[in-house]
């Protein structure tokens, strides 16, 4: 099960960027729900201030709590489309990089119980 938590500041958020996120955090949950059942995603996204001389500049933070490790990444971009994307990449990268530690310590593990085994047999 993905929970959303989702906090919009600073700008109207329209059905195509709600739609949009729901289809990036798709991804993270199918991800994050291989360790654990219940996934709770906190998404803040909106604009930062209305002043910049660059232009408008849009946020987007992505957390998560997978396997007791919290997980986040943020990205400020021209678009929030950009941010979203960002962030969703980040925290993807993030998530597969302690899969794979988590399973070289299993391998590891098993590499010494096996070691353990034949000394105690031979």
């Amino acid at each position: 099960m993905i929970k959303t938590n989702l906090k919009i500041t600073n700008f109207e958020a329209t059905p195509d960027v709600r739609e949009y996120l729901d289809k990036k955090l798709a991804k993270i949950g199918d991800i994050a729900k291989q360790h654990q059942e219940e996934v709770i995603l906190r998404v803040e996204i909106g604009k930062n201030t209305e002043h910049h001389q660059q232009g408008e500049v849009f946020r987007a933070e992505i957390q998560t709590h997978v396997n007791g490790k919290d997980h986040r990444a943020v990205s400020e971009r021209e678009d929030i489309f950009s941010a979203i994307d960002d962030a969703q990449e980040m925290l993807l990268q993030e998530l597969l990089q302690n899969k794979k530690k988590n399973e070289t310590l299993m391998k590891k593990g098993g590499r010494k119980l096996k070691e353990a085994i034949r000394k105690f047999y031979n």
